[in-house]
This record gives structure tokens, sequence and C-alpha cells, in this order.
């Protein structure tokens, strides 16, 4: 299974719902948000044979911003 965990501009729960219908396009993968305590949101990406280019580049369009955290 491929993880993926990307630093995100997501602010807040509206961003969120923004970019939900992108992610929910390229099932079966599992994503999920989490906060650290500076508030800063991540998105976590896992599956197989992953688009992964894709869905940072479906998710760019829409102005946000993802850091890939090794």
């Amino acid at each position: 299974m491929e993880t993926y965990i990307f630093k995100t501009t997501f602010k807040c729960q509206s961003c969120i719902e923004a970019v939900k219908p992108i992610l929910q396009q390229y099932e079966p993968i599992q994503w999920s948000i989490f906060e650290k305590e500076n508030g800063t949101k991540y998105l976590k990406i896992e599956g197989e044979n992953i688009d992964i280019h894709s869905i940072i580049e479906s998710i760019q369009k829409l102005g946000y911003t993802l850091e890939w955290q090794a």
C-alpha cells in the first residue's frame, strides 16, 4: 500500500468540502485530513496504484498547495 502525507493550505471546513469531490473521484483510495497543534492541516492518502500526480494537480487547480512530507 502506498501512503502519501501532504501539508496543505486548507484553512477551514469549506476548504475541505471543496476538495472532497476530487478525492472521491479516485476511490478506492482512502484519505483523511488531520490537524496538528499549530492549526496546520495535513492530507493523508493511502491505496494501491494511486495516480498521485493527477490528484495533486486537481487540488492545485482549486488554488490549494500541497507540500509532500517525507
